[in-house]
């Protein structure tokens, strides 16, 4: 018994600081998650306990739905003087264990998973809670319509909090992978903007399947971090809109006052993309749905062009019979010399203005068939992307998700990542 109300059951999870434990409320005849401190830790000075209380009421302050519940806090004394923290029991699997089953996310599921951290997030910048290590290891998808939960507030900033405004010289608070710019460099002074940066980099793994910068080491991560250049997201999926691009250039801002002023102007912003990439693509599947006979639009061009280029010769031939009709007309009748004359001045001026539009038809013409081959070359260029688009099973496109499959930048640093322990 770790009280006199919560029996442990069995061990779900292993940290290098603690332990996750299905346990049984007795009182309650329901299942809850015990998070226990190890007892190495425990040897160590009280920062990692200050940590863990703070866990406890950070996370019980915020009551958010989607933000994982704590039934209780304590110190065990049945169980040798351990801290405990009771949460409430969730079942399913975290974001991370997702993304890398599934090679990456839809583009509307992870907008649906994006709004509801920015919702939380909100709600916890307005109580001055930084959580300073968002990461798909520490969001959860639980039960059968995958509830949205974050977790983890062990290394939360909480401005009410003295203790947490203050880090040791050298101390780096999160995962490389996932921090600003600022967090490297400047970790007294972050504000809720790092977490506005480590959503964008979640944003990205689910929808690429790999993080933006990468590295072997934590400073190679940060010069990468440091750039802000990462690889447009519709270079590596090409399903993706160039509006999404655009999304993410604004996220990954090295300067943090060029960024997203807020977590809800941020997932609004990226759910406009969303849409905005929808209508696109709906706009161009109408366009190719239209029926084209044989002949087509471009036949009936062709056509044109033709009788453009026929009207010089059609001239000429009139020209020819006006001057026939005036030599017949000077041979019968010397009265008719007059009219004679204008038909074959008429003619002459056809003759001339003949003269000028025959080139300017030949340009038309020649400019006409440039612009019917670069349309066909766009045309089937746009149809190749198609083809690519909806055959994910393409070489192409399976060798594109098959390489971030592989988990590349789940590499760690050296360290382990301040979070230490998650449900699984």
């Amino acid at each position: 018994m770790l009280t006199h109300n919560v029996k442990l059951v069995r061990r779900v999870a292993q940290g290098g600081m603690g332990s996750i434990w299905l346990a049984r409320h007795m009182g309650l005849d329901v299942p809850v998650a015990a998070k226990l401190i190890s007892g190495s830790t425990l040897c160590k000075p009280s920062a990692a306990l200050e940590r863990f209380a703070r866990e406890a009421r950070v996370t019980a302050r915020l009551h958010h739905p989607n933000v994982i519940q704590i039934l209780d806090y304590g110190i065990s004394a049945r169980a040798g003087g351990v801290p405990y923290i009771i949460m409430e029991y969730l079942e399913g699997e975290e974001l991370e264990h997702a993304i890398s089953t599934r090679g990456r996310l839809p583009l509307d599921e992870t907008v649906s998973i994006v709004q509801t951290i920015a919702d939380v997030l909100e709600r916890a910048h307005q109580q001055g809670i930084v959580h300073r290590d968002i990461k798909p290891g520490n969001v959860f998808l639980h039960g059968p319509d995958k509830v949205v939960k974050v977790l983890d507030f062990g290394v939360a900033r909480d401005e009410k909090d003295l203790s947490t405004r203050t880090t040791q010289a050298g101390e780096i608070v999160g995962t490389p992978f996932f921090m600003s710019p600022e967090q490297f460099v400047k970790p007294k002074e972050v504000d809720h903007r790092c977490d506005l940066w480590a959503l964008g980099v979640l944003a990205y793994e689910a929808l690429v399947g790999r993080v933006p910068f990468e590295g072997m080491t934590p400073t190679a991560v940060y010069l990468a971090v440091r750039s802000g250049q990462h690889a447009r997201p519709s270079q590596l999926v090409p399903e993706l809109p160039p509006a999404i691009d655009a999304w993410f250039r604004a996220v990954f801002q090295p300067d943090p006052a060029r960024r997203f002023a807020s977590a809800k102007a941020m997932a609004d912003a990226l759910a406009r993309a969303a849409r905005a990439g929808r209508s696109a693509g709906a706009a161009n599947e109408r366009e190719s749905a239209e029926p084209r006979g044989a002949s087509g639009p471009r036949r009936s061009r062709i056509v044109e062009l033709v009788r453009k280029r026929s009207r010089p010769a059609a001239i000429v031939v009139s020209v020819c019979a006006l001057a026939f009709a005036g030599a017949f007309l000077g041979g019968s009748s010397a009265s008719s010399a007059p009219a004679a004359r204008a038909l074959v001045g008429s003619g002459a001026a056809l003759v001339r203005s003949s003269v000028h539009v025959t080139p300017l038809s030949m340009r038309v013409a020649r400019q006409h068939r440039e612009g019917e081959g670069e349309a066909a070359n766009a045309v089937n260029a746009t149809d190749a992307a198609g083809e690519m688009a909806e055959e994910p099973s393409t070489p192409r496109a399976s060798t594109t998700r098959s390489e971030h499959r592989v988990r590349p930048t789940r590499r760690r640093p050296p360290h382990e990542p301040t979070s230490f322990f998650f449900f699984r």
